[in-house]
Parts: C-alpha cells; structure tokens; sequence
C-alpha cells in the first residue's frame, strides 16, 4: 500500500475533499500503518508521531470500526461502566455491551498500533499471526475509520439517493 501518497487519481483531490478513502494493509502481526496525511485529515491525532497516543475504537457494526480520540468519550465510557458495575445488582448485559462496542487503542510513536484481535475479529479479518490483509480507511475530521471490504461493497451496492442520476 501507498505510503506518501494514495495510488490512483481522485476525483477530489484530498486537500478539498471532506473525506478521503484509500486502500490500506493490515501487516501480519495485526498493526496499521496510520499514515501522517490521515492525522492531519483526521485533526485530534498529532502529525509527527513525536509522542505515543491513546485512541477510543468504536466496534460500530461488522466491519466497521472507527478510531477517534480518547478524549472526550473514554473517559465518559469509562466512568459509566464503574457506574453501572457498582449498582446494587448491575445490569451485566449493559457492562458487555460496554465491554463490546468499546476499545482502547494505544498508539506508539512509530504509527503502528497493533488493532489486538476484538478489532480485526469485528472487520472479518485473520486473527492468526500469518497473513497479511487489505482494508479501507475512511477519514474526516475527528475520525478514522476502518472498513472490511465486505462492508465497503455492500455500501456501494445499496448506494445513496443523491447518486441515483449518476452513472
């Protein structure tokens, strides 16, 4: 996968383009090479990679996965689940729920986070340490997020009503 600059010519280019999508690889050991132009689209996620950084991940539905910054939501996911677990009798489907729908990400300074099996699970993909495989990153401001190409194909196919006069 393109690592300076995405492959192909764009419709939009990316620098008048509210959102970008691009092809992306996930390496054999399960990490995403998280690339300076999307950190830059993305807004909360420094470009230089001078420090690590935490990220919230959102397990929106099969094959779908979105990457925004930890703050303001972690923290608030976090205190409602210790909320829930100390009620005299908790509701533990909400607390799995929690458990399931949430993950934190943490970023190293190099790029690569490791998506950890829960995430690469959720987009279809191995979880074994031997293969490598292809997703789709979408950015827009304050998200990046991550779609299985299954998913991505059955977006396309059911198409949007404002595209329905365009080849």
């Amino acid at each position: 996968m393109n690592k300076t600059r995405p492959s192909g010519i764009l419709i939009i280019p990316d620098s008048e383009a509210l959102i970008i999508q691009e092809v992306a690889e996930i390496e054999e050991r399960g990490r995403l090479n998280i690339l300076p132009r999307w950190a830059k689209k993305a807004g909360w996620l420094p470009v230089t990679g001078a420090k690590a950084s935490e990220a919230l991940m959102i397990f929106i539905e099969p094959g779908l996965l979105s990457i925004r910054s930890w703050e303001p939501d972690g923290p608030r996911i976090f205190e409602t689940y210790k909320q829930v677990a100390q009620e005299e009798e908790p509701d533990l489907e909400a607390l799995r729920l929690i458990q399931d729908r949430y993950g934190k990400l943490s970023i190293p300074k190099d790029r690569r986070p490791y998506l950890g099996d829960a995430a690469l699970q959720h987009l279809g993909l191995p979880t074994t340490r031997t293969a490598r495989s292809n997703i789709y990153v979408v950015v827009s401001l304050g998200r990046i997020d991550l779609l299985s190409p299954n998913y991505r194909n059955t977006k396309n196919i059911g198409g949007h009503s404002l595209l329905d006069d365009l080849p």
